[in-house]
């Protein structure tokens, strides 16, 4: 069945919705679609989807894409493709040969696969909830969506020399994993509340083949392999990764050779295994790397903080805080070794320059892992290490401790004091800004950006103490900038819903 959509616009004022089927192309406008069959875009052919339209789908059909779709979604106009009938599912989108699509402000749910096939487009602003899987190595580009409750959440399957990106997204409470990643970039994401069984195969997120994981955070994934499964040259850096279980690896674990582990908050991981593996970090490959990074108070019975296979030499352990970790902190370094030297802080520490001291963070039973000012991770990462935005040698962790900052006051010329704090950080919907100076000028001033620099909220300052609702935001990273007179400070914030 050919449909004619010019026909369907013209009697789309007489039926509240409209059954379709076979091939299609032109403009779906405004209303409800009844999937009664499989419908196929022919190559060369193009559909419009318009913001609000809604297509509902008969158990087992597919929507089958040759040509080229366009979905034109937008905020308060979201575009719905689901089952038509409660508890059942309907095959999904599937791209096939020369099939190209953007997906904006979508809905998709209720589908055996999401979109599967690959589409050579960007996926921005969408839904993907109760499908057996959100996506099958769909898109080049995933921002800003939301990909929950689902089987199987994010694949992202790209190339070292062509990565797929995933940014600013939540993967959160999918049963098996939140994001498999092969030769991609994960970067602002929320990764959380995935599996339900540390024994049952599973992961927060998988990252293989040079992968990059950057400024995420991973927490509360019950899975086999915990929170992060690194392999064959991937990275997971400026991360924090906490409250994670698994039967091995509560935290990370490490295969294969060539992965990178820089910058990393890992604290309260968990494992269930009764081997002596790592709770906090378990190293399975080879001239893998640990560095800069807090792994603390990570637990499980017999496990130690940091531990691998393989001796010493393959593998690099250095310039970390180990601390609270059941049974040793990192089994293969002595414990008569922790304390016999001195970093550039005269800080103790090891050969390797970990540090073995409580890192002092401000509030762990709430999960604020920021560094006090009396922290021994301030300054103490490797001083090869890229500097911190206060161009200092860089913390240890995550977080780093900003040395004060010159502020110029009406009454107080160039005294030393920090402008404003936040709290809580992380925070579920309001952030409380808490401005520091006592002489609040008349053009202090407030804007709060995301990752990508667009600027969400601009305000002036009239009270010392302010609170700010960030419902309707997704969860991810923000920066929080105040600016009085000629200075500014910046604070970055997170945002967890």
């Amino acid at each position: 069945m050919l449909v004619n959509l010019v026909l369907l616009l013209m009697n789309s004022t007489i039926f509240s919705q409209i059954h379709i089927s076979g091939e299609i192309s032109g403009v779906l406008e405004d209303t409800l679609y009844i999937i009664d069959d499989d419908i196929t875009l022919r190559g060369f052919d193009t559909l419009t989807i318009s913001g609000g339209a809604e297509l509902e789908f008969m158990p087992d059909t597919y929507f089958a894409i040759y040509g080229r779709l366009i979905t034109d979604g937008a905020e308060g106009d979201t575009i719905r493709f689901r089952s038509h009938l409660a508890d059942s599912t309907w095959r999904g989108i599937n791209f096939r040969t020369g099939g190209r699509g953007d997906f904006n402000y979508c809905l998709i749910r209720d589908a055996h696969i999401g979109i599967q096939g690959w589409m050579g487009g960007e996926i921005r602003n969408c839904v993907f909830i109760y499908n057996d899987g959100a996506m099958g190595s769909a898109a080049d580009r995933i921002y800003d969506s939301i990909v929950r409750h689902n089987r199987q959440g994010i694949n992202a399957n790209g190339t070292e020399e062509f990565p797929d990106s995933v940014i600013n997204c939540d993967a959160s409470y999918n049963r098996d994993y939140g994001i498999n990643a092969s030769g991609a970039i994960i970067k602002n994401c929320i990764i959380s509340y995935n599996g339900s069984d540390p024994e049952v195969d599973g992961v927060g997120i998988s990252a293989s083949s040079h992968t990059v994981v950057d400024s995420c955070m991973i927490f509360q994934n019950r899975c086999s392999r915990g929170g992060v499964y690194l392999s064959n040259g991937s990275t997971i850096k400026n991360s924090m990764i906490f409250a994670n279980q698994g039967e091995i690896g509560g935290g990370i674990t490490t295969h294969l050779s060539g992965c990178l582990v820089d910058k990393c908050t890992i604290i309260g991981n968990n494992v269930i295994s009764h081997l002596s593996i790592g709770s906090g970090v378990w190293m399975e490959g080879y001239n893998d790397v640990l560095t800069n990074s807090i792994v603390a108070y990570n637990t499980g019975y017999l496990t130690n903080g940091v531990d691998h296979h393989y001796v010493r030499e393959e593998n690099i352990v250095t310039y970390n805080l180990i601390y609270g970790n059941d049974n040793r902190q990192y089994r293969q370094m002595d414990t008569t070794e922790y304390y016999l030297y001195r970093n550039l802080n005269e800080t103790p520490c090891d050969s390797l320059f970990n540090i073995y001291l409580d890192p002092r963070l401000l509030d762990i039973e709430n999960n604020i892992f920021e560094l006090t000012a009396d922290s021994p991770c301030i300054d103490a990462g490797d001083p090869d290490h890229l500097y911190d935005p206060d161009n200092t040698i860089t913390d240890i962790g995550y977080h780093y401790y900003p040395h004060e900052s010159i502020v110029k006051k009406s009454n107080l010329e160039n005294q030393i004091v920090s402008i404003f704090d936040v709290y809580p950080n992380p925070f579920n919907q309001n952030l409380k800004v808490n401005i520091l100076t006592d002489d609040l000028l008349p053009d202090a001033e407030l804007k709060i950006y995301d990752l990508l620099g667009r600027q969400l909220i601009s305000a002036k300052i009239n009270n010392p103490r302010q609170s700010y609702n960030f419902e309707g935001f997704c969860s991810g990273t923000y920066f929080i900038r105040v600016t009085q007179g000629n200075y500014q400070e910046s604070r970055t914030v997170y945002h967890i819903k």
